[in-house]
């Protein structure tokens, strides 16, 4: 288990750079900006000279997870939250391998090299790729290549990957971090639940879809696919998920992504 005095040091170095990070009324400033303000916003805080903003965002976050692993007694967490990051790359190979694109925007914070994922995507080139990654990629092929469906690649990446948040979360064994993981399967599920009804692509997709492992239950969920989102907020206002839906019907699912 997780022992708070473990902490202490990295609690310290946090504390004191903590000026020097953004502030939270400048994070709710670019919410809601348009690109010229929020590069603005964004400059007094990072350093985009003599490069452009994607990159020097790109650096920052690396800089930022480099940071946190350096201080922090356990990697497990800093995985367990960079995961998403590592199959965002694997959606991304897999999707340029189908359509062929040559656009491929990687974020390249862990351990995990994309071109490695992409080297194996491509060419079955395993080289040092964790075995996670390695049968993520074999699935997600594996899915698309059955069902012709990009969503297919999607659907089976997110699960997989807070599958693997679940098995770091337990290892890491901290309620914090487990409820964590928890509320954002919970999130996924409604978002998911939403776009899948509007895509009209039916309950058994939607099952299919949805994600065990939150506080609510995935098949609870899925069960509220044929109902107006009016009818699901009601329903599942006392709930786990009773929050998310009530943003998601009363103000729509824009404002319900700004509430993640």
């Amino acid at each position: 288990m997780v022992n708070e005095a473990d902490f202490a040091e990295a609690s310290g170095y946090l504390r004191a750079i903590e000026k020097r990070m953004m502030p939270r009324a400048a994070i709710e400033r670019v919410a809601d900006a348009t690109l010229d303000e929020t590069l603005s916003v964004l400059s007094q805080y990072f350093d985009f000279s003599g490069k452009d903003y994607e990159a020097a965002l790109s650096a920052e976050l690396r800089r930022a997870y480099e940071t946190a692993r350096d201080v922090s007694p356990s990697g497990d967490i800093v995985d367990a939250l960079g995961a998403k990051y590592d199959f965002h790359n694997i959606k991304t190979a897999v999707k340029a391998r189908f359509a062929g694109t040559k656009d491929r925007p990687y974020v390249n914070v862990t351990d995990v090299a994309p071109e490695d994922v992409e080297r194996f995507v491509f060419g079955g080139v395993e080289g040092d790729l964790p075995s996670y990654v390695i049968s993520a990629c074999k699935e997600a092929l594996a899915a698309f290549e059955l069902s012709n469906d990009p969503m297919a690649i999607d659907v089976t990446l997110d699960r997989l990957m807070f599958a693997r948040m679940v098995e770091l979360c337990e290892k890491i064994d901290s309620v914090f971090i487990s409820d964590y993981v928890k509320t954002l399967i919970d999130f996924y599920n409604i978002e998911a639940l939403i776009r899948i009804k509007r895509m009209n692509k039916g309950v058994i997709f939607a099952q299919a879809a949805l994600v065990n492992g939150g506080f609510a239950d995935a098949e609870q969920i899925a069960a509220q696919y044929a109902k107006p989102l009016e009818v699901m907020a009601e329903e599942l206002r006392y709930g786990p998920v009773g929050y998310f839906v009530s943003v998601a019907a009363e103000k729509g699912l824009s404002e319900l992504e700004k509430a993640r």
